[in-house]
């Protein structure tokens, strides 16, 4: 099988297709990360502990409460970076929604891994099947640091009174000025 080879569409480089797989890869760990919140309420409303689910301990509903904050924060990262993808270049918002679910990956996974105790992790269970995906995706087209430090360089390179315009206005900020 001999592979066929052909120019690049204008404009895309390898910036540009790392920064779609770092996309394609927040959109699958904002699945993986609502799967494996859903897999964690349920558990913990089925297992009786004491003679009451354990989803009515307070600890366990912490852990529950920090895995779904993940989750949502990735999930909102994701739609925003969607967007100013579809919109433009929205290089500034996929870097940010990569960072945050990178973080995602070992923060959440941790809580509802608590949350299930062992059983999280035997072969019978499913959850170990998302949690052990999430962590792969983390540092697939670049970890948390590498985009930190690349949005670090950015954001500096802007210079101090650009700032705040950077932060709130993303892409959008960065783009040419008259």
């Amino acid at each position: 099988m001999t592979a066929e080879v052909a120019p690049a569409a204008p404009g895309v480089d390898v910036a540009a297709l790392r920064a779609r797989g770092a996309l394609s890869r927040v959109a699958l760990m904002a699945g993986a990360l609502e799967r494996i919140v859903d897999l964690a309420v349920e558990y913990t409303a089925q297992r009786q502990q004491f003679g009451r689910p354990i989803a009515t301990f307070q600890a366990v509903q912490a852990h529950l409460v920090h895995a779904a904050q993940d989750a949502a924060l990735v999930g909102m990262a994701l739609d925003q970076a969607s967007r100013c993808a579809a919109a433009g270049n929205g290089w500034f918002e996929i870097a940010s929604a990569k960072i945050l679910a990178s973080q995602a990956a070992s923060t959440a996974t941790r809580h509802v891994h608590q949350a299930h105790g062992a059983m999280g992790m035997t072969r019978e269970y499913p959850l170990h099947h998302s949690s052990r995906r999430l962590w792969a995706w983390r540092s697939e087209y670049g970890d948390d640091r590498e985009w930190s430090r690349a949005l670090g360089h950015l954001v500096v390179s802007e210079g101090a009174d650009r700032l705040y315009p950077v932060i709130t206005g993303g892409s959008r900020a960065l783009e040419p000025r008259p």
